[in-house]
């Protein structure tokens, strides 16, 4: 196989790049080197997975699986028979990486940044070095180990991950997201230009840390983006996007003119326009319930203590306090979490801030109260038509445009599959959810903004549904729009350009118009062996610790 001639193929992961932003920065002359891909190959709107999360969106993308398959729901999973959960990571994820399917076909592979694989899983020939799911620098996230150090050697500033929390100033975030972003692509060349892969993959996340924190400047359908100061900041996120243009360039330079080069993003996006207080919703209508008397005096004390240090301490003395004390950061409600529902009157619970809710099921929830079947269904339809009827008061209008079951996202579920009962989709507007317990009588809707508080604790945007999709090379249709692709086409795609058959079980479809003819260099390269056992691997448990630094990582991008 070495000597037969392959087609090398290079994937640029651009987290959060949203096709509006982008047909908008072409048409003003911007982003040069995705502009040129767009007229030299193949280009269209991708559907996320939904609800829109990058864990279950980036599975989907490196397995060509969508989460029923991979498993990957959410950035939390619940430990069985226990209201306790836990961040998920590659260990948790089913099924096989297109890079690991193309390493049992003989082909070299490098891997950089992938979100949900770590511990990083080894290959026969080549480097995987995991991504966001991943602790910390200081853990075993490149695979082989030997290739660690020099790595560091040679990318010194490598960073595995930044949220705009961890700066003091929003001008310091973006000048750490601009080292990080160039940091990323000399790894990336470094390793390519050290293993010459036949799949060459790096994924760029850090404009979605820019989406989370800065996105209200930038969308103009948000007040924000009118005001006297929104042009500054407009300007500071187009420069980073134009570095990002930059390196696809650089990338695609060492790929040289005969490879195949794909862009892809995880989702869109789009700013945020309120916070509706859902789990307050659950409460009053009678939906949830949660315990009375010591937690309940707990969580209000220690929630004032923490918010007296937030505003009372220098934030020098807050980084020290955070990194000799991780786990301190967690609000009390989050170290207290589920176990403070009163299962036997709870009906149906959100948690971990996202845009979906969970029946008590009897038989998956602790004490669950449910039964599956009529009940659970008769249940879901009453709170979703009564939640598409919400109206936010601050606006008049209803923001929620319908509410989807399980059946409708997942139909090959299982019916006590840990995966959400019923998904948000918000209408033209989007909104963060907070699914906090407290203060069960306050407003239901609220501001996104908190003039009141550090910049960095708000989240003003995030995920839309929309995400982009773009391929060049000697097999990619020139010119051509891609209309109607789902987010599970990529894997697929890529292995057909190396010559693989896409594997028994793999969802996603090759658009008719994307390549050429369905041969690559005359032949076809059949799967011969059979798939590797899908199951997760169960190795990737992180230590108390490691988790601690997870869920602050997440909890910094707003998903707690």
């Amino acid at each position: 196989m070495s000597e037969k001639k392959r087609n090398r193929v290079l994937f640029v992961g651009m987290d959060a790049a949203d096709p509006l932003y982008i047909d908008q920065r072409i048409a003003d002359g911007g982003l040069k080197n995705i502009a040129e891909l767009r007229r030299s190959g193949a280009w269209g709107p991708m559907r996320s997975t939904f609800p829109v999360l990058s864990s279950a969106a980036w599975s989907t993308i490196s397995t060509g699986l969508n989460p029923e398959k991979h498993g990957i729901y959410e950035f939390f999973k619940r430990k069985t028979d226990t209201w306790q959960d836990y961040p998920v990571n590659g260990s948790n994820k089913k099924g096989e990486d297109l890079w690991q399917i193309a390493s049992r076909h003989g082909l070299r592979t490098v891997s950089i940044n992938m979100p949900i694989t770590y511990p990083p899983k080894p290959v026969s020939d080549g480097i995987v070095i995991s991504g966001m799911d991943t602790p910390g620098e200081g853990t075993a996230f490149v695979s082989p180990e030997s290739e660690k150090e020099p790595l560091f050697e040679a990318v010194p500033d490598y960073r595995i991950e930044l949220t705009a929390a961890q700066f003091e100033t929003a001008d310091d975030f973006l000048e750490a997201t601009s080292k990080t972003m160039h940091a990323r692509c000399d790894a990336a060349l470094y390793l390519f230009k050290k293993h010459d892969p036949d799949l060459a993959i790096v994924i760029f996340t850090a404009m979605d840390r820019v989406l989370h924190a800065l996105w209200k400047y930038v969308d103009p359908s948000h007040e924000a983006s009118k005001r006297p100061e929104a042009k500054e900041w407009r300007d500071k996120i187009d420069k980073l996007y134009d570095q990002l243009d930059d390196h696809l360039g650089t990338l695609r330079e060492w790929a040289g003119e005969d490879s195949h080069t794909f862009v892809a993003s995880d989702h869109g996006s789009a700013a945020v326009h309120g916070v509706f207080f859902l789990n307050r919703w659950l409460i009053r209508e009678g939906y949830l319930s949660v315990t009375n008397g010591g937690i309940n005096q707990a969580l209000k004390v220690g929630d004032l203590l923490q918010n007296w240090v937030k505003k009372n301490f220098p934030r020098w003395l807050k980084n020290i306090l955070n990194k000799l004390f991780p786990g301190a950061y967690a609000s009390v409600g989050t170290k207290l979490g589920l176990s403070m529902l009163n299962s036997s009157a709870t009906r149906a619970y959100a948690w971990r801030k996202t845009d979906v809710l969970r029946l008590n099921l009897e038989g998956r929830e602790p004490d669950g109260t449910i039964k599956t079947g009529k009940e659970a269904d008769q249940l879901m339809k009453e709170i979703a038509s009564k939640l598409e009827t919400i109206v936010d008061p601050r606006t008049g209008h209803k923001p929620i445009k319908r509410v989807l079951s399980r059946y409708d996202v997942y139909p090959g579920a299982d019916p006590l599959e840990d995966c959400p009962d019923l998904m948000i989709e918000w209408d033209t507007k989007l909104y963060e959810v907070d699914t906090t317990f407290d203060n069960p009588n306050g407003d239901l809707f609220a501001s996104e903004e908190k003039p009141d508080k550090p910049w960095r604790e708000e989240i003003n945007g995030n995920h839309a549904i929309n995400g982009v999709f773009g391929a060049v090379g000697p097999m990619i249709n020139e010119g051509v729009s891609l209309p109607g692709l789902e987010i599970d086409t990529v894997a697929p795609s890529i292995l057909q350009i190396l010559g693989i058959t896409k594997p028994d079980g793999m969802c996603g479809k090759v658009s008719s118009l994307l390549i050429q003819d369905d041969t690559v260099n005359g032949e076809k390269l059949e799967s011969t062996e059979p798939a590797p056992d899908s199951a997760p691997s169960g190795s990737g448990e992180y230590t108390d610790e490691e988790k601690e630094l997870i869920e602050k990582r997440l909890r910094d991008l707003g998903y707690m």
